[in-house]
């Protein structure tokens, strides 16, 4: 008797089960969640993408649905390490993370991209409930399996532009870990200087340097690479402030008459 409720159990886990609630209406279409071009030359580096394809079954509608983070061009999923597929808040993102390779490839070699969800979806005739089968706890490989409990996932990635290696980071949720809640996109950013690192989930640092001239002014200057972005400045910080563009700026400084009081000054991606 024992040994039959221990095979029960485990059949059970691993045929189809219906799961009540409207975060688990079925998706019965491919489509793209999200394209993603960083630096604004026209070509995609990333799409997150749902796969919905028929499996071979006598059932009325019967499908197998994958929803991916698929890379293009240069930019090349990281890991923080060995065995951890999402970095920690603030974790940096830079040269020593380690390129993904999920190892799936179809002719035996390495790919970059990774699988959010994994699962099938069965209606037996038109009408009845939808039923649902956790891929995941089918298969025996981590990086397939370690989001399945978790409600946050920081992705880091790299990517190659004419400027250098950039990297940046995809910050995703759902509301709940269960297998059939997607997870969404809900930020993403990447360091505009070339070779330097970003913290998972926060914005680059950007260093401005501050000098005194031997005219007594104020003598503001960031990296050329991000010429194009605007100074701003504010007599606060916090939710009050109000930020204006600071006038006469040339390429990547500004000379400025030492303020009485103080003042704050930050740069805006245009």
């Amino acid at each position: 008797m024992k040994t039959i409720f221990l095979i029960t159990v485990f059949v059970v886990g691993t045929l189809f089960r219906a799961i009540a609630g409207p975060l688990d209406a079925p998706i019965l279409e491919s489509q793209t969640l999200f394209t993603w071009d960083p630096n604004g030359d026209g070509n995609k580096n990333a799409e997150y993408q749902v796969q919905v394809a028929p499996a071979n079954t006598t059932a009325a509608t019967y499908n197998s649905v994958n929803i991916e983070l698929q890379t293009f061009g240069g930019l090349r999923l990281v890991q923080p390490g060995m065995g951890r597929f999402s970095f920690q808040p603030a974790e940096l993102v830079g040269g020593s993370a380690l390129v993904f390779n999920n190892n799936t490839g179809a002719s035996g070699g390495s790919e970059n991209w990774m699988s959010l969800l994994s699962y099938d979806e069965r209606q037996d005739f038109p009408g009845a409930f939808w039923r649902y089968r956790d891929n995941t706890t089918l298969l025996d490989n981590p990086a397939l399996t370690f989001y399945t409990n978790k409600t946050e996932l920081l992705i880091g990635f790299r990517f190659l532009a004419d400027t250098g290696t950039h990297y940046g980071w995809f910050h995703f949720k759902r509301p709940a870990a269960r297998f059939t809640n997607a997870f969404t996109l809900a930020a993403s950013d990447w360091n505009p200087l070339p070779g330097e690192p970003i913290g998972a989930g926060e914005p680059p640092v950007i260093p401005v340097v501050p000098t005194v001239t031997p005219e007594g002014q104020l003598r503001l200057a960031w990296p050329a690479a991000i010429a194009s972005w605007v100074l701003e400045s504010s007599e606060t910080l916090g939710p009050d402030a109000v930020w204006q563009p600071v006038p006469d700026v040339f390429s990547n400084e500004v000379l400025l008459a030492l303020p009485e009081t103080s003042r704050f000054y930050r740069l805006r991606q245009p």
